[in-house]
């Protein structure tokens, strides 16, 4: 009698049929090629990843070199309103170059004792560069809107308007023929604002131009203390009058801080054709801590001569040994 065996069925169960023979060989070559893949993958992130770092990292020293080139710019211009840039400085890993200009940048002329500082830094062996600007001007104890207002845009708005021009200043005619401002189709070319008064006739009669300017934060200084005023001026005659003599102008000046008023006054003399600058120091009586809150000005054509005459450019400072320098304005320049 034959004996027939039978695979027990737990056993037939767990075999794998034919066509799945080589399947983890298939598996096998899959996981690999996804291995390999993987590892390409990080290994290109890893390198791109550290170039990236590398220019990153370029481009700040890039950047700090181009600032320090400003610093260097403005020392100099301090030392010198004669500075005129320089080419290839070394400093650090790299190099700046700085041209100066002398239009703010909106392509504007700046006004007198100011630059704009135009630093390219550069990193050694390097591609990259950074370009920033500055414009620097003397140190100015007076908020920046109290020229702001007297450099606003010519033809932005007009004496007669209403409301009136936007500006802080408060300005006022007491007699003779007098504009507020010197705007677009003034006297004055090229035209910008600027404090103005006009003397139409011969004789005792004057035009006082007076204007006062309240600080939004006040100015603090350590009394007993001597500050000077700088300041722009003109003073022109119609044709037919000699307009040169020693007191063609009075002007005074005043710093007020709600109780006492500190003031000086000075004779303006047209000695040349043009716009001068002006100089007058006000001393700051008592002791302690004193804060101004005011300043206040008067232009008085003396009588005699038909004239007109300009201020602006105001700079107020302490004073205190070679006039220092600040920063006015600061951009980066992109490609």
């Amino acid at each position: 009698m034959r004996t027939i065996r039978r695979t027990p069925a737990w056993r037939r169960q767990i075999q794998p049929p034919r066509f799945q023979r080589g399947f983890l060989l298939i598996m096998a070559v899959v996981l690999i090629v996804i291995a390999a893949l993987l590892l390409t993958v990080m290994l290109f992130l890893g390198v791109a990843g550290s170039e990236s770092s590398a220019a990153h990292s370029q481009s700040k020293q890039a950047l700090f070199i181009a600032e320090s080139g400003l610093e260097k710019g403005a020392r100099e211009f301090s030392l010198s309103s004669a500075y005129a840039g320089e080419t290839g400085t070394s400093f650090a890993n790299g190099s700046f170059t700085i041209t100066t200009r002398t239009t703010d940048f909106s392509g504007n002329t700046l006004p007198s004792g100011h630059i704009r500082l135009h630093s390219v830094g550069q990193v050694a062996g390097g591609a990259a560069s950074r370009t920033v600007e500055r414009i620097v001007g003397p140190e100015n104890l007076l908020p920046l809107s109290t020229n702001a207002d007297f450099n606003a845009p010519a033809g932005t708005c007009l004496p007669t308007d209403i409301p009136p021009c936007p500006t802080n200043w408060d300005l006022q005619a007491t007699s003779g023929t007098f504009v507020p401002w010197d705007d677009a189709g003034g006297p004055e070319t090229p035209a910008t604002r600027a404090a103005y008064a006009n003397k139409t006739a011969r004789g005792n009669s004057v035009a006082t131009n007076a204007g006062n300017f309240a600080f939004s934060s006040p100015i603090i200084v350590t009394a007993p203390a001597t500050l000077q005023m700088n300041f722009d001026y003109k003073v022109t005659c119609y044709a037919g009058d000699n307009c040169n003599t020693g007191q063609e102008m009075e002007l005074v000046f005043r710093l007020l801080d709600g109780v006492n008023t500190w003031s000086s006054t000075l004779f303006v003399t047209p000695v040349t054709a043009g716009w001068q600058s002006g100089t007058a120091t006000i001393a700051i009586t008592g002791s302690g801590t004193v804060s101004i809150t005011e300043l206040e000005f008067e232009m008085t054509l003396k009588a005699g001569h038909r004239k007109e005459v300009w201020l602006d450019n105001l700079r107020l400072t302490n004073n205190v040994g070679a006039p220092a320098i600040e920063a006015k304005d600061w951009r980066e320049v992109f490609p």
